[in-house]
Formats: C-alpha cells, structure tokens, sequence
C-alpha cells in the first residue's frame, strides 16, 4: 500500500510534498485512442459505416430490390474510363452512379442497404460468441 502511495507523491524543493493527480484508465486509453492515427482513420470508416446503415432509406436513391427491367446492365461512362472493357458489355448511361445489374436494379443502392446487414453481423456475431464461450 506504501508503493502505490509513494508513486503519487512529488516531493518538491523546501520538504513540501504534493500529490500527483494520475489518469484514469478510461482517460488513458481515450488519450491513447487519439493519438494513434491508424485508430483514428478506423473510428471514422465505423462511424460512416454506422450512419450508412442507420439512415440507409434515405441515402440510397432508390429501394434495394426495385427492378427496372429497360435498364438492364447499366454503367456509369466514369466505371468505363477505369474499365474499358465493360463498353462491350453494358450500356453506358449515367443514371445510375455504380450502374445496374441484369435485373436492372440500382448497384448503388444494394451496397449502402448490405452495410445494415454487414453492421448487424459485426455486432451479433461477437455477442453469440460471448454467450457460446461462457462456462
């Protein structure tokens, strides 16, 4: 008990003695969260991810699953400067920001929806394995 006293004393100049406020460990860890880049950069991308998911029904430009059959194999002319082999393949047509499948559904749309399921899965599947690993 004396070791963790003495760590938090500070003796000064003249025989006065001060304590020494130490962090704790939620303050630590946040001042070590901050100043790691690498952590900062992931935060971010899980912050997006998470307002992606959350207001998923009023980002994307249309419904995951509406089909419209007349624009079947759409792309974005900016997918056809990266990959020009898809002019063979689809019709060019900017209506569409990653294009459209065979069924004509919006691609766009389909990513910004799958990230309520990827979020979903990233929360339940530790939680499962939390109840799973108990004894």
């Amino acid at each position: 008990m004396s070791s963790l006293i003495s760590e938090n004393i500070e003796k000064r100049p003249g025989g006065s003695v001060a304590f020494i406020k130490r962090k704790s460990l939620y303050q630590d860890a946040l001042s070590r969260l901050t100043k790691n880049k690498a952590s900062l950069i992931g935060g971010i991308i899980i912050a997006l991810l998470a307002i992606t998911a959350i207001f998923s029904s009023k980002i994307a430009p249309y419904h995951f699953a509406d089909t419209v059959l007349v624009d079947q194999n759409q792309v974005s002319s900016w997918v056809v400067k990266i990959f020009p082999s898809m002019k063979a393949y689809g019709i060019i047509n900017n209506n569409y920001i990653f294009g459209a499948d065979a069924l004509g559904r919006d691609l766009l749309s389909r990513v910004i929806y799958g990230s309520r399921i990827s979020l979903t899965i990233a929360i339940v599947a530790p939680m499962f394995s939390l109840l799973i690993g108990r004894k």
